[in-house]
């Protein structure tokens, strides 16, 4: 706002902006409190809702003139749509998460790696018979799949197969621990362990095979440690591309099962349900929608969101409110532009380090704050203005000065004392105070050649420093220039 416009209002969003993080506690504070006088009743009234809707005493009310045949009736319909009901959802989750449902058949990649193994116990042939992957490399499987494949569903991608044959064999008198083939020592047990893959593309399958051949070597780890002796040796890698009609079959039977499933209930639905009379059929209506109640659940998530962005967004309007309506100065470039005067100082506080939330919202209201002004604080802001001010006086030849006070904070007070006390040993008349709470300050002014405010954010008032720059006008007194004090 400029000082010759009284009816021109400059909003800068930055300023504002660094107001609100600078009062963050109080927004953080209007969630809380949103959710606890929004969100939470709203919550509770919908529970409320959904327990009278479907409460035993809602139950009772409709059975209460019934007969136990009609009732009875109603059971029996009631069994046969929960099996409906449970067979056509059961096939609609396979088909949605199914990875093979979900796989395009006419561009399938296809890797295939054989493992020879050799051992000398049936032990190692039982454990690869038997062998598969756990839990974790399945998730591991669904990520390098992508899409939110479900792990429950990723052994559809891949067969494991062990084929194994005990080796002809003769014990050497000589060395009974060891099994002689041909004269040569040998493994007891020989086999196969054939993995295919089928994914989207060679790298998926390429992953999946490293995290299988992983796996295998893990196992082989865990045979020798127990006692066997065995080896492990990749022999095969095959990769081919291809449209697999066998998919584009079983996704077909698939989804003509589920057309199947829903014309079926559509018939028992019709051929049925219409035979009830009125009050089996509302009878039957509570059933099924009993059944959603007892897995639904208030949306408990949504009016806590609802409620906490109410109480901040209304924090957030008194906030904006008392920004425009404050009267005083946000940041340095607030001065700057309400003033058009250059800016001498800007002396920001000493104080210990931001902690926690207070180091982020409050460090960067710092830095709108400053805004590109350099951040000096106490004594070394105070020497440097102190400075530029006498070299001033100096060149101008400049006498007699006046520093209009601010003392609307102890540290503004602080400040001015040790300027004034730095700047009388150098230049011969120093004077400092507010003239416009005192006459005798007043008259100092006019008894200046030039004068120096000073001027603390979030303190320092607009009118008051309007007011002041038509006083030295009054009497062609020039401002040199206003020093900043940031109290917090």
């Amino acid at each position: 706002m400029g000082t010759n416009d009284d009816d021109e209002v400059v909003i800068d969003l930055l300023d504002m902006l660094a107001y609100f993080f600078q009062k963050w506690k109080y927004l953080l504070a209007g969630l809380v409190f949103g959710v606890l006088l929004i969100g939470c009743p709203l919550t509770y009234r919908q529970y409320r809702q959904i327990q009278s809707k479907y409460a035993d005493t809602t139950l009772d009310a409709i059975q209460e003139d019934m007969t136990k045949g009609e009732i009875e009736t109603v059971n029996q319909l009631y069994n046969r749509y929960k099996t409906f009901r449970k067979r056509i959802t059961n096939n609609q989750y396979y088909m949605d998460h199914s990875i093979l449902m979900n796989m395009d058949p006419n561009n399938v990649s296809n890797y295939y790696v054989s493992y020879v193994f050799e051992a000398d116990q049936r032990t190692a042939v039982d454990y690869f018979n038997d062998f598969s992957l756990n839990l974790d490399d399945y998730k591991d499987i669904a990520l390098i799949l992508g899409n939110e494949a479900d792990p429950r569903f990723a052994y559809e991608v891949l067969s494991i197969r062990c084929t194994a044959a005990a080796d002809d064999k003769i014990i050497d008198a000589d060395m009974p621990d060891k099994i002689i083939v041909n004269g040569d020592i040998s493994n007891k047990y020989r086999g196969l362990v054939k993995l295919r893959i089928k994914a989207s593309n060679r790298e998926q399958c390429e992953k999946i095979a490293g995290i299988v051949d992983k796996a295998l070597s893990k196992a082989v780890t865990e045979l020798t440690d127990i006692g066997v002796t065995v080896k492990l040796t990749q022999s095969g890698v095959n990769y081919t591309e291809s449209v697999d009609t066998g998919l584009v079959e079983q996704q077909q039977s698939r989804m003509a099962m589920g057309s199947e499933l829903v014309a079926s209930y559509n018939a028992f639905e019709k051929d049925n349900k219409s035979s009830l009379n009125s009050q089996e059929q509302k009878l039957f209506e509570y059933m099924i929608h009993h059944d959603d109640f007892v897995t639904q659940r208030p949306s408990w998530k949504k009016y806590v969101v609802v409620g906490g962005f109410a109480g901040a967004f209304a924090v957030a309007v008194v906030l904006c409110l008392m920004y425009l309506f404050a009267g005083d100065f946000k940041t340095v470039e607030d001065v700057s532009r309400f003033t058009g005067i250059k800016l001498v100082g800007c002396i920001y506080k000493k104080e210990k380090p931001f902690k926690g939330l207070d180091k982020l919202f409050l460090g960067i209201a710092k830095s709108i704050k400053l805004r590109g002004h350099a951040e000096q604080q106490d004594e070394e802001a105070a020497a440097v203005t102190v400075t530029r001010i006498t070299e001033y006086c100096k060149q101008k030849n400049i006498d007699h000065i006046f520093i209009a006070r601010d003392d609307s904070s102890d540290y503004a007070k602080t400040i001015t004392d040790q300027m004034v006390n730095d700047l009388k040993t150098q230049i011969s008349g120093v004077e400092a105070g507010d003239p416009l709470k005192s006459p005798e300050d007043l008259k100092k002014l006019h008894s200046s050649d030039m004068v120096v405010r000073m001027i603390t954010l979030d303190k320092a008032r607009k009118l008051a420093l309007k007011e002041l720059q038509e006083m030295c006008g009054e009497v062609s007194i020039p401002i040199f220039g206003d020093v900043v004090i940031i109290n917090s």
